[in-house]
């Protein structure tokens, strides 16, 4: 998709959006896609200008579908179901994401996101491997459907303080590894973690083992 002329906003009227199928215009803050329903791998990666994004109607993303989009800021898909591998990573700007229908992320989404604070995924159902690293402003996450988190999940999140996890069953390793100040972590369910995560998921699978 070619746009040669230079514009702070752009709105595309498709319903589909192929494989790489961004545009030339790096310089563009807005991004309006009001009908979009698919976006495949690579629609708007390196596009590092885009501040905000208007995708209400967006159910499925590709591969890095707003990676390396340094300075976006905040992003709202209410009906948003999937999201590939390298949703927002890099996004070092973004503060805040609505996403009330989001059941899968892949990995690396939301790699290096340093301003979000409180992140809520009511819908969420597995946190693939290397979600939310080096997130050093977040303090809580509420996911209470996540049943599942993989390996180096919130690797150096140092600010994290509050986990919400009511039907989390297991974790890989390394997850939330290098944090000192966690102090609630609601997880009745988990019963298996692997190596190197932090302390105190041991902690709570074995109050969770006693109980049983």
């Amino acid at each position: 998709m070619s746009n040669t002329k230079s514009q702070k906003q752009l709105t595309l009227p498709y319903t589909y959006l192929n494989e790489g199928s961004g545009f030339d215009d790096t310089n563009i803050v807005e991004l309006n896609i009001p009908n979009v329903i698919i976006a495949r791998n690579d629609c708007f990666s390196h596009h590092n200008k885009i501040k905000k994004i208007n995708a209400p109607n967006l159910i499925k993303a590709g591969e890095n579908f707003l990676s390396l989009c340094f300075h976006i800021e905040s992003v709202s898909f209410p009906e948003l179901f999937f999201v590939d591998n390298g949703f927002l990573s890099s996004a070092q700007k973004l503060h805040t994401l609505n996403a009330p229908k989001l059941e899968y992320i892949g990995e690396d989404a939301l790699f290096y996101n340093t301003e979000i604070e409180n992140l809520t995924l009511p819908k969420l159902r597995f946190i693939e491997e290397a979600f939310m690293l080096n997130n050093k402003k977040m303090h809580t996450l509420n996911a209470p459907k996540v049943e599942q988190i993989f390996d180096s999940c919130l690797y150096r999140n140092t600010e994290l303080t509050i986990l919400y996890l009511p039907n989390l069953t297991s974790i890989g390793n390394d997850v939330l590894h290098d944090n000192k100040k966690i102090k609630q972590l609601h997880a009745p369910k988990l019963i298996s973690a692997g190596s190197g995560c932090n302390p105190i998921f041991y902690k709570v699978i074995e109050q969770n083992m006693k109980r049983k």
